[in-house]
């Protein structure tokens, strides 16, 4: 058992603003407290003898660090559905034991594919060089020296190459961001701004003391998305953003599109709206945040969380589903379907209600057998689209919108 689990019901906001309705409730998903502690199981179960992450493990299925962060935690699981046959097949194959998951089990590995996406590529030479240059560029080097050449109206950042995480810098950067941002009025020195990779290719220049790194610093210890989304509140951050509707709209709502991001680049988004967001504070009268200790790391692994989860799907659509995809000849559902698979009633309890890791779980425990038998019905194993698994949840449930 884990020692605790985290719970992010809905991601809803509990000291500034009422709670979010429950038809606004994106699941109440089950999460390890380390999103990487599915890592370990993914060697366990023999998932890298055919999947790489970050390019550690085998080449016969994708790199799962390329595929699963874009996607919500419901997406991933069509995709782990569709390619069920194929990856079956393969395993058969190759003689490759077809491992088993508890639930907890397969809510590690899922939050770990996921964050699997937080981490930036290595930087390399070349991108050290790249980093070189723009802190000639963006002007770090008229204020902040480095071995002896540039500035002296910041610190000396020849000392600073131990620290080698991106969201420490970050977090530098925030509790210092208006007084640069004065002194930088001061001589006229435009705000940089960050685009790609450009702010993970100079913290690997300025980390150039300690390059290659002796371990790969990228995995250290991700922050607590929980404790992320309590700091968001008491940090007052909800006052000018909103999540899934709920909070300010002084900034941009921070869940109305899904961003593909690592990192070191939501840290340059932050960075390169800082100006305009500690403008806005100031004329709100909203006196800007400090972070210490691991808070921003915290806080970074909650807005990257965002991604994970779903709007409330359709109901309506997901009945749809339920018969074309094929699901009500072996489901049983409040008195439709078939008999041949379990019966899904149980899950439209509302106090216990389904979530992604459970159907994920017994699809692919199960995938097996109802391969079996769907083959000698001569049924097609349906293909499911982006928001189906949640279109059909939202149905088995009983909830979510009806359009």
């Amino acid at each position: 058992m884990l020692k605790r689990k985290l719970l992010i019901v809905g991601l809803f906001i509990l000291l500034a603003f009422p709670t979010i309705p429950r038809s606004i409730l994106a699941q109440e998903i089950t999460l390890p407290e380390n999103p990487l502690m599915g890592r370990m199981l993914f060697y366990q179960k023999g998932c890298l003898g055919c999947h790489s992450v970050r390019g550690e493990g085998g080449n016969v299925g994708p790199d799962l660090s390329n595929k699963g962060h874009n996607r919500s935690v419901t997406q991933m699981v069509g995709t782990m559905w569709n390619h069920f046959p194929k990856m079956y097949q393969k395993m058969s194959q190759e003689g490759i034991p077809f491992p088993r998951f508890t639930t907890e089990e397969m809510a590690e590995l899922l939050a770990y594919i996921y964050f699997a996406g937080y981490f930036d590529k290595p930087a390399t030479t070349a991108d050290r060089l790249k980093g070189m240059t723009l802190f000639s560029e963006k002007g770090c080097k008229k204020c902040h020296s480095l071995d002896g050449a540039g500035g002296d109206v910041g610190p000396d950042l020849t000392a600073w190459d131990r620290f080698a995480s991106p969201v420490l810098w970050a977090q530098l950067m925030w509790n210092h961001g208006s007084t640069m941002r004065d002194k930088m009025i001061t001589k006229n020195i435009p705000w940089p701004k960050f685009e790609g990779n450009e702010m993970r290719d100079l913290v690997a220049y300025i980390y150039r003391a300690n390059w290659p790194p002796k371990q790969d610093v990228s995995y250290s210890l991700p922050g607590n998305p929980a404790e992320g989304k309590r700091l968001f509140n008491e940090k007052k951050c909800v006052q000018c953003h909103s999540i899934f509707g709920t909070g300010g709209k002084i900034g941009p709502s921070l869940t109305d599109k899904r961003y593909d991001r690592t990192v070191t680049q939501l840290i340059g988004i932050m960075w390169n709206h800082a100006p305009g967001m500690f403008e806005k504070m100031e004329l709100a009268g909203i006196q800007r945040p400090q972070f210490s200790g691991g808070e921003m790391s915290d806080i970074v692994s909650f807005l990257f969380f965002l991604g994970y989860f779903d709007r409330p799907g359709s109901a309506d659509n997901g009945r749809r589903l339920f018969f074309v995809k094929k699901c009500a000849l072996c489901h049983g559902l409040r008195g439709e379907g078939g008999k041949l698979g379990p019966n899904l009633t149980k899950y439209s309890n509302i106090e216990q209600p389904l979530q992604p890791v459970h159907i994920a779980q017994a699809m692919w425990n199960h995938a097996p057998l109802m391969a079996e038998i769907m083959k000698a019905r001569n049924i097609a194993w349906p293909r499911l689209e982006e928001n189906d698994v949640n279109d059909l949840m939202a149905f088995i449930r009983g909830t979510g919108s009806n359009n």
